[in-house]
């Protein structure tokens, strides 16, 4: 290739070669040349800095267009960059940069004059980007077996991880959550808050997550986490997995040291020479080779192998291969391929082998290789695969100590027939009630029946019951207070309920006023002959204990317990209700009468949903 020097600008490149069938030379002539190539130009230089620190910023890429041209370049080591451009308008971007810069920054109308340099500095915002660091998972609580691994049915499992910044600059404010992406994975605390993270710097998250796993997940599986980390300068989504296992000692499935026949193995191919030799082995005594015999060299235009028969990798995880070998190849032509099948060795998996052996290798080595892509697979089978061309030919591979190694696992915690974990209704998260104070819950989802509960006032048990109640009432002291309550059988205990928050008011003493009615609203027409009534107490006066129920002029119903609703079946037509309140001073003038009309259900019409 050379310059014409007439412009100074074409290229011109000969070349020979020859067709794929004949032995006749063939010449090529080309050219070729660059479009700006001997206009006259202009300059633009300039420097890329953090936008935050002005510190200039290496490696950045910059790029200048104008229409029909395309300029590229780097920042040097300075934050600097160059471009030698044919006069015009040009937009000017720089960026991104990842992670530490994923936004680019873009100026438009830069003008470039003949003879002249224009000097552009650009700003590049910086990021915080996180990683995933260290990871713990905590599982020494009531439902787990503190060896520090998730297994299927432990539950209120704790979760402690690292975040690692490599972005750009810090990051502030740093709140965590996280999400299940798998069925079965229950996540209990989903928020943490992190230390202001620096770049370069790692820091734990401030208390754990929390999560639990369903029994009905399978030992060895694994399980998918979501992480969105919002902070200050933006938010991030990490994803990450566990796997729900206990791990053993890594141990061989096969090994063959070669001293004792050919075994699991068959030779095959063109032009095979495949034996075992005593000639040369890493231990004790013999080897695999492709040519036996002292001196003998492979021949040209070989294609032959070794395979073993099939493998059952069912339940197994965390292949390994390895092997000792010993070879010489024709650098660059002459090659050995460990190459596997998932059929039995019917079709083989020519692409990506597990191993690639060319050149000169003169002491024996050990190989070990991933061979994850065989983890539980039923089928499998193994093939050295020895291809040359028509050429230069060596000694050869030789092959010994093959093993097949995985990685054994067990989930030994034993899941406890527990209870679900309770909901909490009232009194309400951020609510209040008046002492003594109501508490109402019910039965968690899952698990087993529960046969009593423990209830917890500010962290403290307060009442432990025997039987399966859901709810009761207790002196509580007036003022805030938390609570919370945890089911148990003979099994054991469930996970702790959700922690509310409410206000105990002191009670008011006297007679209660009046209550006010809520639903179903006055003169309104239900749709079914179950109504449900609803009305709430009085600020003022003294504090109900219950209240009374009158339905068309008749005392029906008298509540305990403050509570303030019920559901009556009724017959078709108009009905009165209104309600009145009662403590130890009295009973409290009536609520407004209002009317409830009830249709007759058969002339309804029936709507299906789907």
């Amino acid at each position: 290739m050379s310059v014409d020097p007439v412009d100074d600008c074409t290229f011109w490149y000969t070349q020979e070669y020859y067709m794929t069938t004949g032995i006749n030379w063939q010449t090529r002539i080309g050219s070729l040349k660059f479009p700006t190539c001997g206009q006259p130009k202009g300059f633009l230089i300039g420097i890329v800095r953090n936008s935050i620190t002005g510190v200039p910023v290496p490696g950045v890429t910059v790029v200048a267009t104008t229409p029909g041209l395309v300029f590229s370049t780097l920042t040097d080591g300075t934050g600097h960059y160059s471009f030698t451009l044919v006069a015009g308008t040009y937009t000017l971007t720089a960026g991104p940069l990842k992670p530490g810069y994923p936004d680019a920054t873009t100026f438009g109308n830069v003008n470039i004059i003949i003879n002249q340099t224009r000097a552009k500095d650009i700003d590049l915002v910086p990021k915080p980007f996180m990683e995933e660091d260290v990871l713990v998972v905590d599982d020494s609580g009531t439902h787990g077996n503190d060896n520090g691994f998730p297994e299927p049915g432990e539950q209120g499992l704790l979760l402690l991880e690292d975040l690692h910044n490599i972005g750009a600059t810090t990051a502030t404010n740093v709140v965590a959550d996280l999400y299940s992406l798998t069925p079965g994975l229950t996540i209990n605390k989903s928020s943490s808050g992190y230390p202001d993270i620096a770049v370069g710097g790692t820091q734990p998250n401030a208390t754990p997550f929390m999560f639990s796993l369903s029994p009905n997940l399978v030992c060895g599986s694994d399980v998918n986490f979501r992480k969105v980390i919002h902070s200050t300068q933006g938010s991030q989504t990490l994803d990450f997995s566990l796997n729900l296992s206990v791990l053993g000692a890594r141990t061989n499935f096969f090994f063959d040291d070669v001293e004792s026949g050919t075994g699991v193995w068959t030779t095959g191919g063109t032009l095979d020479t495949w034996g075992i030799t005593t000639s040369d082995s890493h231990s004790p005594t013999h080897s695999w080779t492709d040519s036996p015999g002292n001196g003998v060299n492979y021949k040209d235009n070989t294609n032959s192998y070794i395979k073993t028969n099939a493998f059952d990798l069912s339940g197994k995880r965390g292949v390994e291969v390895s092997g000792w070998f010993k070879y010489a190849l024709e650098a660059g032509y002459d090659y050995v391929y460990l190459e596997y099948s998932l059929d039995g060795g019917s079709t083989w998996n020519t692409q990506n082998p597990l191993m690639v052996f060319n050149g000169h290798l003169d002491i024996w080595q050990q190989t070990t290789v991933d061979a994850s892509v065989l983890d539980n697979q039923p089928n499998v089978a193994l093939r050295f695969h020895l291809v040359t061309d028509p050429g230069v030919v060596y000694d050869g591979i030789y092959i010994d100590d093959i093993s097949i190694s995985y990685e054994p696992y067990d989930c030994p915690y034993i899941t406890a027939d527990i209870p679900g974990r309770p909901s909490l209704l009232f009194p309400q998260e951020g609510g209040f009630d008046f002492t003594p104070v109501l508490f109402l819950w019910e039965e968690g989802q899952g698990g087993s029946p529960a046969e009593g509960y423990i209830l917890k006032v500010d962290d403290s048990p307060l009442v432990t019951f025997n039987t399966p109640v859901n709810t009761t009432t207790q002196n509580i002291s007036p003022g805030p207070h938390t609570w919370s309550v945890i089911a148990t059988n003979s099994a054991g205990q469930s996970l702790e309920s959700d922690e509310w928050a409410f206000m105990a008011l002191p009670m008011a003493t006297g007679v209660p006023e009046a209550p006010t009615l809520v639903s179903p609203a006055d003169q309104s027409e239900t749709q079914s002959e179950y109504v449900f009534f609803r009305w709430i107490g009085a600020t003022s006066g003294g504090t109900p204990l219950g209240y009374i129920f009158t339905l068309d002029g008749v005392d029906v119903v008298t509540t305990t317990n403050r509570a303030n609703w019920l559901v009556l079946h009724l017959t078709p037509g108009v009905h009165t209700w209104r309600v009145r309140a009662y403590n130890g001073d009295g009973q409290s003038t009536p609520s407004a009468t209002w009317a409830v009309v009830i249709p007759n259900i058969q002339n309804i019409p029936t709507i299906f949903r789907w």
